[in-house]
């Protein structure tokens, strides 16, 4: 058993997983209808917007399900610059994790270079990266923390993975990586429910990115 999945098993909220896919799969969702409702945003010079569009999207639905979700989290802003319409990302704390997503050119590439997952992933250090992973896992107590990437992206801007991936400490390389993409969703309210809230959400967010307002969102990759 993987490092990842064993604590989905044993420490994370069982209703973890579904909600990250959850969540991915309705920002890529609402992107799709946005292009598909607006002719101007299907003008090919206007492509290059769907990037930032897609991640601000993201990060607005993370933060609106995980919140309504039911389960004991904290979700903390972050800024990588000192200017106010700068990058921004959400770091999301659970019990015995820190997630910050990223979007990746494919399921087993690593993201882009940045000094706040460097400086996230030296929670790692407890985890030999070159210990079979059953022995790597077993060293996972119950007070320690992970860092962990949401990983999620696909080609021509449609969604094909979404991952949870374990960075090794201050390397460029995965320890574990687990594909969610079919992980089920568990709501104490209806799905239906959930998709409204974040339709409301997504509209005043898409507005904001094309108005040129990117602090409901993120740049980035």
């Amino acid at each position: 058993m993987g490092i990842i999945q064993e604590c989905i098993d044993n420490k994370f909220d069982k209703r973890l997983p579904g909600m990250l896919n959850f969540a991915v799969r309705e920002a890529y969702r609402y992107l799709d209808d946005l292009v598909n409702q607006n002719k101007i945003l299907q003008q090919p010079d206007l492509r290059k917007a769907y990037g930032h569009l897609r991640n601000g999207l993201v990060d607005v639905a993370l933060k609106k399900t995980l919140i309504n979700s039911g389960i004991d989290i904290e979700i903390l802003p972050k800024t990588v610059s000192k200017y106010a319409n700068g990058y921004t990302y959400p770091l999301i704390r659970v019990d015995g994790a820190v997630i910050t997503p990223a979007k990746i050119q494919s399921k087993n590439s690593f993201p882009k270079n940045a000094a706040y997952r460097y400086n996230d992933s030296l929670l790692n250090r407890q985890i030999d990266l070159f210990a079979p992973k059953e022995e790597s896992s077993i060293m996972i107590d119950s007070s320690s923390q992970l860092s962990l990437i949401l990983t999620y992206g696909g080609y021509n801007y449609k969604l094909q993975f979404v991952n949870l991936s374990l960075p090794a400490a201050g390397e460029s390389a995965w320890v574990d990586n687990l594909s969610i993409y079919n992980y089920p969703i568990i709501l104490g309210s209806s799905e239906s429910s959930m998709r409204e809230q974040l339709q409301l959400s997504f509209t005043q967010t898409a507005q904001n990115i094309i108005a040129g307002d990117k602090n409901e969102g993120t740049g980035g990759n």
